[in-house]
């Protein structure tokens, strides 16, 4: 198993925004600890000797199965969470990459999703538990951003 980039207490991770033709965003139903429960876009830790490009790619294909995604381009700030970790918190450092969906069949492939739905953005917006409040709009930003790149 490839090792999680952890730097100075850091969790370095990507998260990936998808937009389909429609642009409705993909969004996951997250069963996990009681703190990270709810609906969510594809995330997960960098590992070792991984760009954060490979990291993005390889998360939407672990969680989602999806080979045919495009990635538009990522967010100038990065998402900052933190989760609880031995005995205190470690920080996370997310690049945010915005894709965009080619097509193919989605798939569950991680244990803690229960089902995943295309939504508009104002319902991912006030579905997204991944939530900071200087980053409250993470979804409407990824939208803009997909709308202009497009």
């Amino acid at each position: 198993m490839a090792e999680k980039k952890i730097i100075n207490g850091v969790l370095h991770a990507v998260i990936a925004i998808i937009f389909n033709q429609e642009n409705k965003v993909l969004m996951f139903l997250r069963k996990g600890e009681k703190w990270e429960q709810g609906w969510e876009p594809i995330k997960g830790a960098i590992h070792f000797g991984e760009s954060e490009e490979e990291a993005v790619l390889r998360e939407i294909q672990e969680e989602a199965g999806l080979k045919n995604v495009r990635i538009i381009g990522k967010l100038p700030d990065f998402y900052w969470g933190e989760k609880p970790w031995k005995n205190g918190k470690l920080k996370i450092k997310s690049r945010v990459f915005v894709c965009k969906y080619l097509g193919g069949e989605i798939r569950l492939g991680e244990p803690e999703h229960l089902g995943y739905k295309w939504m508009d953005v104002k319902e991912a917006k006030e579905k997204i538990w991944l939530t900071q409040k200087v980053r409250k709009n993470l979804i409407e930003e990824a939208f803009k951003f997909y709308l202009n790149a497009s």
